[in-house]
This record gives C-alpha cells, sequence and structure tokens, in this order.
C-alpha cells in the first residue's frame, strides 16, 4: 500500500494520464457495424448517393405530416428527409427518430420509429443529477478527506 505523498501524487499523475490516453483512444475508433453503429444524417449530407440501400438512423422534427416529413439537424444546412411506413400517428413539431432503409430522392423507409417527448431529455438529466448529488452525499457522510495523506478515510461511528 502506498503511503508517502510523493508516491500518492505519482500514482494519481500516472493513472490521470492513463485515462486521459485511454479516452483519446476511444475517440479515435471507427464504428463498427457488427456493433450496430449507423449512418446519421451527418453522414448522409456529405454523400446521399453512397448510402442507398443502407440503414440508417436520423432524427429530426416534423415538418409535414402527409407523407411524413422530417428536418434533420446538420452542421451546416436542415435537409429534409421522406420518412415512409410510419405506424404511429404523428403532428407537425414533434421529433421522430427513424431506423430504417436509404431509398432514392431523399426517402427513408422506416423499419422502426418513435417519436420523441422534450420533456425526456430533461426528466433524464435531472434525474441523473439528482441521483449524483445523493451518491456524493452519501460519500461524504461516510467518508473524510486527509489532506496530509492526500487519502480518504471512514469517519468515527457517531452515537444515535
Amino acid at each position: 500500500m502506498v503511503t508517502e505523498r510523493s508516491s500518492r501524487l505519482l500514482a494519481l499523475a500516472l493513472l490521470g494520464s492513463v485515462l486521459v490516453v485511454l479516452l483519446m483512444a476511444a475517440g479515435t475508433l471507427t464504428p463498427a457495424s457488427e456493433l450496430h453503429h449507423y449512418p446519421d444524417a451527418d453522414d448522409l449530407s456529405q454523400d446521399y448517393a453512397a448510402y442507398q440501400g443502407e440503414r440508417v438512423e436520423v432524427a429530426g422534427t416534423i415538418v409535414r405530416t402527409d407523407p411524413v416529413v422530417i428536418e434533420v439537424d446538420d452542421a451546416d444546412r436542415r435537409p429534409t428527409l421522406t420518412v415512409t411506413n410510419v405506424k404511429e400517428p404523428v403532428a407537425v413539431g414533434q421529433e421522430l427518430r427513424v431506423f430504417g432503409t436509404v431509398q432514392s430522392n431523399g426517402t427513408i423507409a422506416a423499419h422502426e420509429t418513435v417519436i420523441v417527448s422534450p420533456w425526456e431529455t430533461y426528466y433524464m438529466w435531472t434525474v441523473s443529477f439528482v441521483a449524483g448529488v445523493w451518491v456524493l452525499a452519501r460519500f461524504l457522510r461516510g467518508w473524510r478527506f486527509e489532506r496530509s495523506t492526500l487519502s480518504f478515510a471512514p469517519r468515527e461511528e457517531r452515537d444515535a
């Protein structure tokens, strides 16, 4: 067990460096189709013809319902795509996530569609934040930080 302050700082620096290198290495990996990563709107906007007949996953805001047309967010512009085979009722302004096959003329033949409500994202972030604060509070109630040794030690038991 490492007990000297300099050894702990060295171990912390080494582990931090390994974490940074691993995060950078993970960012350079290419998607593997066997892991079910499909092209998205950015890929389609670069070369639509190259993806005809392939499966894609896109999301956008519904701008028309008959036929269903979605406006996807792209870095430079806002292209529209026509989506066929939509089974659930949709309305203009809803967010639609589509998994389907690229057809000609800006059409996606949907295999699966999901309507995403705006509140779902806020709910996810709120629940995650509350859970993180709860875990941090539980940790701080049971442990204290010792600056002299750069370590965490259990708090003394309190008599109830």
